[in-house]
């Protein structure tokens, strides 16, 4: 009677995982039914993917950050300290104050604020002062004569402290100033853009028909310099 009752037992228990594993089976059909109709909506009506809008320059950031600048690439920021430029697609205003916790950014500034770097942006050329132009002139001939000689900064503000004592009854001299932090700031933002413009629109002539600029790269303790030479074949 014992054995009879076990084998009862494990007969309903087998019956009822059989049962379930039917209503399991019969609810998987069910949903594969109705599974290639939601597909098919799927395929029909795709979802649309999220798309984020890219940040442009505004005008409005230049007040706040006059260090930077708006670039040719209306997604893009140029550095006035650095002299680069960085992208402002993804990030937009939070790409430009990360930039300017940057270590290059605040070395940049530190050497500015050391050195006392003019800033030539502001030039509009002759004015109406006859002195003044004078003496503007006067500064420009000065370093273009110690940079075409190849002679250093430092004997520039010698020599102008030392013309200054010789040739007292002349005014003008006397308001020569060319240390060696603005005779440098001369070359690098003024004469240095204004000989490479020249040069490239002389290449552009039509009387130009081939030339070459053979480069190299040369360094002298922190200074690093890139001179190159450029030979223009023409008729």
């Amino acid at each position: 009677m014992k054995t009879f009752c076990i084998f009862y037992y494990f007969l309903q228990i087998h019956t009822f995982s059989q049962y379930a594993t039917h209503q399991k089976k019969k609810r998987m059909l069910l949903d594969n039914e109705d599974s290639p109709d939601e597909s098919l909506s799927d395929d029909l009506n795709p979802r649309k993917k999220c798309v984020k809008r890219k940040q442009c320059f505004k005008d409005d950031w230049t007040i706040i950050h006059k260090w930077v600048d708006k670039f040719e690439d209306k997604y893009e920021a140029y550095c006035r300290c650095c002299k680069v430029k960085f992208s402002i697609a993804n990030s937009g205003i939070a790409a430009i104050k990360q930039h300017e916790i940057s270590k290059k950014h605040k070395n940049s500034q530190t050497c500015l604020l050391k050195n006392k770097t003019i800033d030539f942006n502001g030039f509009k050329g002759p004015t109406a002062d006859k002195e003044e132009n004078q003496v503007t002139a006067s500064e420009l001939v000065q370093v273009y004569h110690t940079v075409k000689h190849n002679l250093s900064y430092n004997s520039l503000d010698c020599c102008i402290k030392v013309e200054k004592k010789i040739y007292k009854d002349f005014k003008m001299l006397n308001k020569l100033h060319l240390g060696r932090t603005k005779a440098e700031s001369i070359v690098t933002e003024f004469l240095g853009p204004a000989y490479l413009h020249k040069i490239i629109n002389y290449l552009n002539n039509e009387n130009v028909f081939a030339f070459s600029i053979p480069i190299d790269a040369t360094n002298k303790k922190k200074c690093e310099a890139i001179p190159s030479q450029c030979s223009i074949f023409q008729y």
